[in-house]
């Protein structure tokens, strides 16, 4: 029970806390870890999913994600 309470008061207090770090400039997200743009144009160069993966570095599911974008 003693969890669900605070659980219910966290998100709104979370969230305040984020835009007030945004607000400030202390907070800025997550870093982008892949190059969309290197992705996209392996895509346009007909390479494979598997093969793109390898060479940026990332998984085969990111660069599909990545192509749901860019097709």
């Amino acid at each position: 029970m003693w969890c669900r309470c605070t659980e219910n008061g966290r998100g709104p207090r979370q969230r305040e806390g984020i835009e007030k770090a945004k607000g400030t400039g202390v907070y800025r997200g997550g870093k982008p870890r892949i190059d969309h743009q290197r992705v996209a144009e392996l895509l346009r160069a007909d390479m494979g999913a598997s093969e793109i993966a390898r060479v940026v570095g990332c998984s085969r599911m990111q660069v599909y994600r990545i192509m749901q974008n860019y097709t």
